[in-house]
């Protein structure tokens, strides 16, 4: 499923998700009673053994339990991997944000993951107006960090989590340590009092992209040399140079083809490419890329958008449209 959410468990403050799931409230609800209204799991960690019964010395479970359900092992982590639970992640929520009310909260996968969002001050890009939010999310995967950004998308699936990883202009991670609770809610109180200027940036940065006008040449040049780099030729005198050779070109093509589909997305073919924004503007060469990257691509993966390869393109094609627009 392209949402992602674990048994329709999310919360929407006024505005219904596309995919129709979960529960729209129309009063203010902060995170720890969001959470708890939620249904969120309880989380525990057990120590391993052998189907012989033999410990597993150095290792645990992360395991979430839900009422009236069987329990569900997250993840299985060294001692050192020091786990946040929902509950607590909910609390430093609140705590660092003086309670702010959620605009969105929930769960994704098998409830591995948490996240919460809460509206920020919102603006216009030449009329098209963008929504501002802080984003938050607490994985108990094992692997990846607990992230928070500010982002002009309204979280509300595993998809537009994905999306958001593209619009920021600033997130924090923190890895799961021994003061990981601590360090995770001085590090969302130093976001939440940044995240009105950080929101006037994100402001500048796309006001600046779609007052500058790019040319095709200048857009196809920019793809090429900074987003989809052609692969290094490989050396005529090695070993397997033939089979070297044909993978290198297999390679190339596909590149090739990414810059073809990105332009032809920038030429007409993306979402909202009708807007004054848009139209041969640097806002609308990166919406162009994003939009590739997130849905346009076959066998595209959530974890390329969030960390690979495809959230590198789209960070790059950000970072040279603007330092070009400037």
């Amino acid at each position: 499923m392209a949402h992602n959410i674990h048994d329709k468990k999310i919360i929407l403050m006024r505005q219904p998700a596309w995919h129709g799931l979960g529960l729209v409230i129309q009063e203010p609800m902060n995170a720890t009673a969001a959470a708890l209204k939620l249904g969120v799991p309880a989380i525990t960690t057990e120590g391993l053994q052998t189907t012989a019964g033999v410990s597993i010395p150095g290792y645990k479970a992360i395991i979430g339990k839900e009422e009236g359900k069987d329990p569900v092992v997250f993840s299985v982590v060294t001692n050192e991997y020091q786990e946040i639970s929902h509950a607590d992640f909910a609390g430093a929520w609140d705590r660092a944000t003086n309670k702010a009310p959620v605009e969105t909260i929930g769960l994704l996968g098998r409830g591995e993951t948490l996240f919460i969002s809460t509206k920020m001050p919102n603006f216009d890009v030449k009329g098209d107006e963008c929504n501002n939010y802080l984003l938050a999310y607490n994985p108990l995967t094992g692997k990846d960090a607990s992230t928070a950004r500010i982002t002009p998308v309204r979280v509300v699936c595993q998809n537009t989590m994905n999306q958001s990883a593209t619009n920021f202009t600033q997130q924090f991670k923190v890895i799961h340590t021994s003061d990981a609770a601590k360090d995770i809610e001085r590090w969302l109180q130093k976001v939440w009092s940044l995240s009105v200027a950080k929101a006037e940036a994100v402001k500048e940065a796309f006001d600046i992209l779609a007052g500058f006008r790019i040319s095709d040449n200048e857009f196809k040049d920019l793809l090429r040399r900074d987003v989809y780099i052609d692969p290094i030729r490989p050396e005529s005198d090695g070993e397997g140079f033939l089979d070297k050779l044909a993978s290198w070109e297999k390679q190339r093509k596909r590149i090739e083809e990414h810059r073809v589909e990105v332009f032809d997305l920038y030429n007409g073919k993306a979402i909202g490419s009708d807007t004054e924004a848009f139209k041969g503007t640097a806002w609308g060469a990166w919406n162009s890329v994003v939009e590739y990257e997130d849905y346009g691509k076959s066998r595209r993966q959530a974890s390329s958008a969030l960390y690979g390869a495809g959230s590198d393109r789209k960070n790059a094609a950000f970072t040279e449209l603007l330092a070009l627009a400037r």
